[in-house]
């Protein structure tokens, strides 16, 4: 299933920098478990029955998927919950090696903001494969062609169960280059933000933006309230990832990064018990509202489109 990438297109999203392995960061638990609550409840049952056998040929069914079930949670839906928080689980030294891809879950979309004096031609940007795209259309290949084993694709399923998240959270799409930042802000996990007495990365803060509680009772309360709203978005457009990251940059721009606006205060690892973290900004109240309401529409744009994939 290879994306037919638009020239125009391709030269904004491939535009992208070399960053540290501390780059990959996503929607948290909680939120990638809603997005993968919510595509499977739009499955016919037939089909949610065929991917739960699927996933049972997946090398950590036992171990990971599986693990912590509610007793009123039905196996199928939990253990398709569970492989959205897979490709984290195995970022760790017992299996980073063999499974874990870190590249594959985001793709640094350059952004400028009007006052930084630093431009395009000034910078060294190095163009590299794999990406959050990339690995998306890889894993899709995986999950559709015949002759994958099964064991295979439960891992790709896992995968873009992830993937499908990540390329809807604004600042895994992003970028920010200014005086300050020269080499980028790692999508956000540079810049410090305050919010009422917490003092948070910018980026975890989007991640933890709908709520930290991942306990199945929770998710399935919550769904409701973003399953009630209406998307007037085009959901039905498989292989056009590209477009969906460019989409997802325009709002960190936007929404995020308020066309510049936002006071970019660069992380410092002392202001987790210091007062100088007094000197971070405090978020305005309006600020939190527009937030949560992008991350919504965000996640459920997600879920469906993941659920068109699968269906």
């Amino acid at each position: 299933m290879l994306v037919n990438f638009n020239k125009a297109l391709i030269a904004v999203v491939l535009i992208v920098s070399v960053l540290p392995i501390g780059r990959c960061f996503a929607w948290n638990d909680r939120t990638h478990m809603l997005i993968a609550y919510l595509a499977y409840k739009e499955l016919a049952a037939e089909r949610q029955e065929e991917i739960h056998e699927l996933l049972k040929q997946h090398p950590h069914y036992e171990s990971f998927l599986l693990k912590d079930k509610p007793e009123e949670c039905p196996e199928g839906l939990w253990v398709f919950m569970r492989a959205a928080l897979w490709s984290d689980f195995v970022n760790n030294d017992e299996h980073r090696a063999e499974y874990h891809r870190m590249r594959w879950h985001f793709i640094n979309i350059p952004y400028f903001p009007a006052e930084s004096g630093t431009s395009m031609a000034e910078l060294k940007l190095t163009s590299f494969s794999p990406n959050i795209l990339t690995a998306i259309d890889e894993n899709a290949d995986v999950f559709s062609e015949r002759y994958s084993s099964a064991r295979r694709k439960a891992i790709a399923l896992s995968w873009l169960l992830h993937l499908y998240g990540d390329v809807h959270q604004p600042l895994h799409c992003v970028n920010l280059y200014s005086d300050r930042f020269p080499t980028g802000d790692q999508g956000g996990n540079r810049i410090a933000v305050r919010d009422g007495e917490k003092l948070t990365k910018l980026h975890a803060y989007w991640d933890n933006l709908l709520g930290e509680d991942r306990s199945y009772s929770s998710i399935q309360e919550f769904a409701q309230t973003i399953a009630d709203d209406e998307l007037a978005d085009d959901i039905n457009d498989q292989g056009k990832w590209p477009s969906w990251a460019k989409s997802s940059h325009d709002l960190a721009v936007k929404h995020v990064y308020l066309n510049g606006r936002l006071p970019l205060v660069e992380w410092q690892s002392e202001y987790q018990s210091s007062s100088i973290a007094d000197q971070v900004p405090l978020l305005p109240e309006e600020y939190k509202n527009d937030a949560t309401r992008v991350a919504k529409h965000q996640v459920h744009l997600a879920a469906k489109r993941l659920a068109s994939f699968l269906r």
